[in-house]
């Protein structure tokens, strides 16, 4: 399958992107750990994908699982924090 020229632009355009919210925290993609399902999640996500068309491409089974963890509430270890702190996002999960 091949990206029509008119569109390739905001294709690369939208993955850098992703790559570049990925890495605002300083660690580079290639030393992340992820599943598969997730990078496939947010690469959805980034090209503007619904969450129905989202569940196509992944599949029953993987969108299940990224649902799962997308609904998760995540919060820092750090035992100087009062409260809890949500983090939200596909990118800032790596599966236990």
């Amino acid at each position: 399958m091949k990206i029509e020229s008119n569109c390739r632009h905001e294709v690369i355009a939208r993955l850098k992107s992703l790559r570049e919210e990925i890495e605002q925290g300083g660690e580079k993609i290639v030393s992340l750990e992820t599943t598969f399902a997730l990078a496939l999640s947010d690469v959805c996500d980034a090209l503007g994908l619904t969450g129905e068309e989202r569940a196509q491409v992944l599949g029953p089974e993987a969108a299940a699982y990224v649902e799962a963890l997308l609904n998760a509430r995540v919060w820092p270890m750090e035992e100087t924090l009062s409260a809890p702190v949500p983090v939200t996002g596909t990118a800032a999960l790596v599966p236990a």
